[in-house]
């Protein structure tokens, strides 16, 4: 299920990286943002019920939260700063993650590679935190890190996992 959750991560990291490049309205961005969140919303509900993992569940819920969000805001165009303040609430569990990851890890590639994913997720939404809550524009780096970030932390161990090489 992790996997099927990392596509749809990436899926709508990437689009929204692309609809900021591309200044599409926000109801191109709205459509994937509340699908994409929704969906792995049921997704990690589903995993913290079979699994009990109640730790990468409730980080995962973040993510869900924040795509939500991005949707809502698209459509209705709510004051951006408090997201931006939720965005370096979801930093610190991520942070946390991070840490858990390289303190508990064997040294192999997936353990590293976890790790670089955790590290990249970190700089991507206290990025958005910078943007939105301090109001300090980062150019275009918010939307070529959404889209390489989508590509190596969704794309790519998300259908590793699925394929079952991971």
């Amino acid at each position: 299920m992790v996997g099927i959750i990392l596509l749809l991560v990436g899926a709508v990291l990437l689009h929204n990286g692309v609809c900021i490049l591309l200044k599409s309205d926000g109801k191109a961005a709205a459509t994937v943002n509340l699908m994409g969140g929704l969906i792995i919303f049921i997704l990690y509900m589903l995993y913290i019920v079979e699994t009990r993992d109640y730790l990468l569940g409730g980080v995962g819920l973040l993510f869900a939260i924040t795509y939500i969000f991005i949707g809502v805001n698209s459509i209705w165009g709510i004051d951006i700063k408090p997201f931006g303040w939720f965005c370096l609430f979801t930093t610190l569990p991520i942070i946390g993650m991070l840490i858990i990851t390289l303190r508990d890890g064997d040294g192999s590639w997936q353990n590293i590679f976890l790790a670089s994913m955790w590290l990249q997720w970190g700089i991507v939404w206290f990025a958005l935190f910078v943007e939105d809550a301090l109001e300090k524009s980062l150019g275009k780096l918010v939307p070529y890190l959404c889209v390489l970030t989508a590509v190596t932390t969704g794309l790519i161990p998300g259908f590793m996992m699925m394929a079952g090489w991971w």
